[in-house]
């Protein structure tokens, strides 16, 4: 009996021993974390106090995470970059503008003229606005929009702009130059 109630002493004596060391230890981290911000020096690598800061860190934290930010694209974008065509006049060109993940955002063609001061709009989605028929829209499968443009001529020499509808608009240009028929 004498050795039952001498170990639950020794038990009893331990566990204070720990809660005064737990409390000792808890009044340190208090004191540096007073100490760190401070400071402001204090760098989070662990969680928060508050669950929504720990999403937010979590989500937007670079910390241990490989990143390739010219891989990630966000929302519609061109697939290639402003280009150059050349056609003979004449001949019948095709422009393409092709778009990622486009979602509900909505592809519109303009001409700009007059170094670029004066826009005409051509096509908003597959609809054509310009009085001129030689220009069409047509959407191929799955992401180019593309502009024709039939007997093409010197006058259709010029800049197109494939914009996409987000805000501000997203666009590229593909610079047309239209070779003349040479007479001999």
């Amino acid at each position: 009996m004498w050795l039952l109630m001498y170990s639950c002493l020794a038990i009893l004596s331990a566990t204070q021993q720990s809660q005064t060391d737990l409390a000792t230890t808890t009044e340190k981290v208090t004191t540096a974390k007073v100490a760190t911000k401070k400071v402001g020096t204090a760098k989070r690598f662990g969680p928060t106090d508050s669950p929504m800061l720990n999403y937010i860190f979590d989500s937007h934290s670079s910390h241990n995470k490989h990143q390739h930010f010219h891989d990630h694209h966000w929302g519609p974008h061109f697939e290639g970059k402003s280009t150059n065509i050349t056609a003979q006049a004449g001949a019948n060109v095709t422009l393409d503008c092709r778009i990622s993940l486009l979602q509900d955002k909505t592809v519109s063609w303009v001409r700009r003229q007059d170094n670029g001061e004066k826009m005409n709009l051509l096509t908003v989605g597959q609809q054509t606005y310009t009085g001129d028929s030689r220009y069409t829209v047509e959407f191929q499968y799955p992401d180019n929009w593309r502009l024709q443009i039939k007997s093409v001529n010197s006058s259709d020499e010029g800049q197109y702009e494939c914009q996409i509808s987000t805000h501000p608009p997203r666009f590229i240009h593909v610079n047309l130059h239209i070779n003349e028929h040479e007479s001999i």
